[in-house]
C-alpha cells in the first residue's frame, strides 16, 4: 500500500494510525511551503517530484518521496513501517522508524548522487528534507559541510553519471561478475551510457569455471579479466574496459571508483567495499539462492549478514560432479546490472533482496533501531 503526498507516493500500511498519516501530511505540507518560500524548482521525475536549487554554481537536487521510501527501507530492513519490537501495530505513537539516531539521506550535487548522514530523533522524514532545504538556501553548500562525506571534493565540477569520467569497479569475475558484464556492456552501449569499467580479479580461467561462468575452453589458463575484455571489447561502444588482474586487498585500491559492484566469495573484500564511503552493491549466491545488499541497506544488517567464513563457490559443493548446476548467480547478476544502469540514470535502483529460485523470496532478519 502507498500513501499519496504532494511529492509523490510513499510506502504506507493500512494499520498506520490517523495521527501518523496526519503527521506525514503536515510535514509534507511544510516542505512544500519551504520549497515555495525559497524558490526551489519542482519538476516531475520518476514516480514523484524532484526539487532543486542552484547557489554559487552548485546545484542541489532531491526527490522527497524517494528519500522517504529509502529511509524507511534503511531503518526497517524491509518495506514495513509500523511494527515495534514485539511485532504489534503502533497506534498513536510516533513510528519507531522515526527514532533512528543517524539517517543516510540520498541527494544529488551537480548531478552526482551521494548520501549525507544526519543525526535525528523522532523527526518526521519530510521535516528532515525541509531542514536540508533551509540550510542550503541560507548558506549554500557550506550549510551542509558537516553532513557530507569527507572524501567528496566540493570544488565541484559538473560531474554526470553519463560522462566517460565515471569509473565503475566490478570486483570478481566469476559466476556473478562475468554474467553481469555480459548483461551490462551491450545494454549500456545500446543506451549510450559512457563510463570506464574496471574489472578486478586475480584468478585465471579453469575447467571447473566453464558452464556457469562466461568463459570458453580456449580461455583456460588466461586471466579472467583479460578474457572478458578481449571478447567484450568490440561491443563496448562508449565504454572503456580496464582489466586489473589482481585481488582486492586494501582500501587504496578503491580510491578512484565512483560506483562499486562486488561479487566475490569472501567476507574480507566485501567489508572493504562496505566501508569505502562509495555507492556499492554486494551480490552473492549459493546454488539457486541469492542475496543482494547495497550502500542504502541498514548498516547493522550489512554487518550481520557479512560474518567470517571460508570462500564459497556459487555452486553447491559437489554439484557439478553430481550432474547439477543452479542459477542463483544469474539472478544476482541481473540485480547488479539493474543497479548500475539505474544509478547511472539517476533513477531508483535495487536496494536489497534475498531468495531462492525454488522457494521464492526470503525476509531479512529484523534489526533493532538505535535510540
Amino acid at each position: 500500500m502507498s500513501l499519496r503526498t504532494l511529492f509523490g507516493p510513499v510506502i504506507a500500511n493500512e494499520l498506520q494510525s490517523k495521527r501518523t498519516i496526519a503527521e506525514i501530511n503536515r510535514s509534507c505540507e511544510f516542505l512544500a511551503f519551504t520549497v515555495n518560500q525559497y524558490e526551489w524548482g519542482i519538476e516531475p521525475f520518476s514516480t514523484g517530484n524532484k526539487i532543486s536549487k542552484v547557489i554559487d554554481g552548485v546545484e542541489l537536487s532531491m526527490q522527497p518521496n524517494l528519500i522517504y521510501n529509502k529511509i524507511v527501507q534503511q531503518v526497517t530492513g524491509d518495506f514495513l513501517l509500523i511494527e515495534n519490537q514485539d511485532n504489534s501495530a503502533i497506534n498513536d505513537e510516533i513510528p519507531k522508524w522515526q527514532e533512528t539516531s543517524f539517517l543516510s539521506v540520498p541527494i544529488e550535487i551537480n548531478g552526482f548522487p551521494l548520501n549525507i548522514k544526519i543525526r535525528t530523533n523522532k523527526v518526521p522524514i519530510f521535516d528532515i528534507v525541509s531542514t536540508i532545504v533551509l540550510l542550503f538556501s541560507g548558506q549554500g553548500i557550506n550549510g551542509l559541510q558537516e553532513f557530507l562525506p569527507k572524501d567528496i571534493t566540493l570544488a565541484i565540477e559538473e560531474k554526470k553519471h553519463t560522462e566517460v569520467g565515471v569509473n565503475i569497479a566490478v570486483i570478481g569475475a566469476g559466476g556473478i561478475g562475468s554474467n553481469l558484464v555480459e548483461l551490462l556492456i551491450p545494454t549500456c552501449s545500446r543506451l549510450n551510457l559512457e563510463f570506464t569499467l574496471s574489472l578486478i580479479d586475480g584468478d585465471i580461467v579453469e575447467v571447473g569455471n566453464l558452464g556457469h561462468q562466461r568463459y570458453q575452453e580456449s580461455d583456460i589458463g588466461c586471466s579472467k579479466v583479460d578474457a572478458l575484455t578481449i571478447r567484450l571489447g568490440e561491443e563496448a561502444t562508449g565504454i572503456d574496459i580496464n582489466p586489473i588482474s589482481e585481488n582486492l586487498r586494501t582500501f587504496d585500491q578503491l580510491n578512484s571508483y565512483d560506483l562499486i559492484v562486488i561479487c566475490v566469495d569472501r567476507p574480507e573484500p566485501r567489508r572493504l567495499v562496505h566501508n569505502s564511503g562509495k555507492p556499492w552493491i554486494d551480490l552473492r549466491c549459493t546454488g539457486d539462492g541469492w542475496m543482494v545488499l547495497s550502500s542504502d541497506s541498514n548498516p547493522s544488517l550489512v554487518e550481520k549478514m557479512t560474518p567470517d567464513h571460508e570462500p564459497k563457490s556459487c555452486q553447491i559443493e559437489g554439484a557439478l560432479e553430481n550432474g547439477n548446476l543452479e542459477f542463483g548467480f544469474a539472478v544476482a547478476a541481473a540485480y547488479g546490472a539493474q543497479w548500475v544502469i539505474q544509478t547511472l540514470r539517476n533513477q531508483p535502483a535495487p536496494v536489497q533482496a534475498m531468495g531462492s529460485l525454488t522457494y521464492g523470496s526470503f525476509k531479512f532478519p529484523a534489526m533493532e533501531v538505535s535510540a
